[in-house]
């Protein structure tokens, strides 16, 4: 694996895949009785869906033994997770974090590989296209005890009260792109309410104690997950729509496409200061660095 700096792991970190290999480090090039022979290039396995029974999502996940194809006319054994090479794709949002239980088996070893999807956005200089990589290897011993079986319902959910929340905000994700970014005079093409991350200033106050709602209108062409720090918030709706049932629970990151609207309500019960600010920002390193950043403070 080549080693990587943070910027470079958190710009790859889209998507998540399961693989279970014998040694899966494939090489770029390798050479065979002085015949140069390519790997094929990497399939990203479909999409893993739930099963719903009764409100609770559970996957199936089988592992599996078989031969695949690396490189063109060589046969490599290989196991994985409902097919005999790769597991099926978990989509995650950057800034976003996914509890997995993986069923494992006796000695059979078990990777999780970061796969970048998607280009980013090439005029603002973004490149998601990293190669995919292996961060978790699972090596489960000779035996294994058998786990405890997982209860009907993980946890209840408090849901926040619009009619309780005492202000409504809006927040709208802008950026320059192309030639208007080119031409601008400003270092920072990538703003909130008009207006680049200043530390000197202070964008919002909230009281301690209450319940708000927040509205997140992306003007821009390109979808930024919006991170908030201090509290975890719900989604009230998208659009006027309401959440998907895997953005029901408490979040602190959530994407808001282009030309979208996203709505959220949150509750400030703790740690108030008159000095020290919150910020809250797009996820994606290059835009807060280009100024889509703001601060709020709590105060009594």
């Amino acid at each position: 694996m080549n080693n990587q700096t943070r910027r470079q792991l958190l710009k790859s970190a889209a998507g998540v895949a399961v693989v279970a290999t014998t040694g899966l480090g494939l090489p770029s090039l390798v050479s065979a009785n002085e015949v140069a022979i390519k790997p094929k290039p990497l399939t990203i396995p479909p999409q893993l869906l739930p099963n719903k029974i009764n409100g609770l999502s559970t996957y199936d996940l089988v592992m599996q033994n078989g031969e695949t194809e690396i490189v063109d006319g060589y046969l490599t054994k290989t196991s994985g997770i409902n097919a005999s090479f790769l597991g099926p794709s978990l989509y995650m949002r950057r800034g976003e974090r996914a509890e997995v239980i993986i069923d494992l088996k006796a000695s059979e070893t078990v990777q999780l590989v970061n796969v970048a999807l998607g280009r980013g956005n090439i005029m603002m200089g973004e490149n998601n296209n990293a190669p995919a990589f292996s961060f978790l290897e699972l090596r489960p011993a000779q035996s294994l005890s058998a786990a405890p079986s997982l209860p009907n319902k993980l946890t209840a959910i408090d849901w926040l009260d619009e009619a309780q929340a005492v202000s409504e905000r809006t927040f709208k994700l802008e950026m320059q792109m192309g030639m208007m970014a080119m031409m601008s005079s400003s270092s920072h093409s990538h703003s909130i309410n008009g207006k680049v991350m200043d530390l000197q200033r202070i964008d919002e106050r909230v009281k301690k104690g209450t319940t708000e709602i927040w509205r997140l209108e992306n003007v821009s062409m390109m979808a930024h997950p919006f991170h908030m720090h201090d509290v975890q918030f719900q989604i009230i709706d998208r659009d006027g729509a309401p959440p998907a049932a895997n953005e029901r629970g408490r979040k602190d990151v959530v994407l808001v496409n282009a030309g979208e609207t996203v709505r959220i309500i949150m509750h400030f019960e703790d740690y108030a200061d008159e000095h020290y600010p919150y910020m809250y920002h797009c996820h994606i390193l290059e835009h807060e660095d280009a100024g889509m950043m703001g601060q709020f403070l709590v105060v009594d």
